[in-house]
C-alpha cells in the first residue's frame, strides 16, 4: 500500500493504493473507491492462488508448460478456448466467472444446488413449521440407519 499527496494535502485528494483498488480521501475524509476490473489473466492467478496450486502444478492439471502458462498469466499468449474450458473442468471453474468476471468463482455442485433449495424453502417456513421439518428430517434420518442395519 502506497499514499500518493503531492499537491497541497488540504486541498488535494489523497489515493491509498491498495490492490485491486484505489481508496480516495479528500481533506482526510472517505470519498469513495474506484475499483480495478480484472481480467482474465488476473481471474487465472486468483484461481491458482485460492487452490494454492503453484504455476507448474496447475500447468501440469491442464496439460502445458510451466514456461507456457507463466506467459499466458503475464499476459504475453492468449489462453485458447480449450485450456479456459479446462480450467473449468479440472477445478470446478464457472465459465461466465473465468471469462467475465460475473458470477462466483466456483461452480455449485448438484448437492449444493439442492441444499441452497433446500435451505430457501426452510427459510420461508414460519418458526413452528421449521421444528417439524426438523422432527420430520430426524425421523427420516432413523428410518434410513434402520435400513442400513437391515442390509
Amino acid at each position: 500500500m502506497s499514499i500518493d499527496n503531492s499537491k497541497n494535502p488540504q486541498f488535494s485528494p489523497v489515493h491509498i493504493y491498495i490492490p485491486g483498488s484505489v481508496v480516495q480521501l479528500k481533506n482526510g475524509v472517505f470519498f469513495g473507491i474506484l475499483m480495478k476490473m480484472e481480467n482474465l489473466t488476473d481471474r487465472l492467478k486468483k484461481i491458482r492462488n485460492t487452490l494454492n496450486l503453484s504455476q507448474r502444478e496447475f500447468s501440469k492439471q491442464i496439460y502445458i508448460s510451466q514456461s507456457l502458462y507463466a506467459d499466458i498469466e503475464l499476459g504475453n499468449v492468449e489462453l485458447k478456448e480449450r485450456y479456459v474450458r479446462l480450467i473449468c473442468s479440472q477445478f470446478n471453474i464457472n465459465l461466465d466467472w473465468l471469462k467475465n468476471g460475473e458470477g462466483e468463482m466456483f461452480k455449485l455442485s448438484q448437492h449444493d444446488v439442492r441444499l441452497e433449495y433446500l435451505i430457501d424453502i426452510f427459510n420461508q417456513l414460519n418458526p413452528n413449521l421449521q421444528d417439524c421439518v426438523l422432527d420430520h428430517l430426524k425421523g427420516l434420518l432413523e428410518v434410513q440407519r434402520q435400513i442400513r442395519k437391515g442390509k
